[in-house]
């Protein structure tokens, strides 16, 4: 089992903000998805989950109401760093989500326990 944990920059987590202002709905979906994750974690594939670029990993949450994306990375062999989510808009997750979510890992990795909550 996975342990999935949220990446924080000034004591907030970018994903649990996110959270805070989307609809029930894709809350629901949200954390069903997490529970997915933290059971199956490295062995999640495709549809639920899929690989970016730079051991960056996308969450992909897809209702009614539109597509999600939570973006994580693996830390040490059990462990999930989520780092932000958001709306899908295009066909692929934008280039600057991902540099975005490469530039958190890498600050987390050089503090693990001042960026995570």
């Amino acid at each position: 089992m996975a342990q999935i944990e949220f990446y924080k920059e000034n004591r907030k987590s970018p994903v649990l903000e996110w959270y805070k202002k989307v609809d029930h709905l894709i809350q629901v979906e949200f954390t069903a998805m997490i529970e997915l994750l933290a059971e199956q974690g490295h062995k999640l594939q495709r549809p639920h989950s899929a690989p970016l670029r730079d051991k960056i990993n996308e969450l992909r949450i897809i209702t009614s109401r539109g597509q999600f994306r939570i973006l994580y990375f693996y830390h040490d062999k059990e462990a999930v760093i989520m780092t932000h989510a958001i709306t899908k808009k295009t066909r692929a997750v934008p280039n600057r989500e991902i540099d975005l979510a490469v530039k958190r890992m890498k600050k987390f990795k050089a503090n693990p326990s001042k960026h995570t909550m």
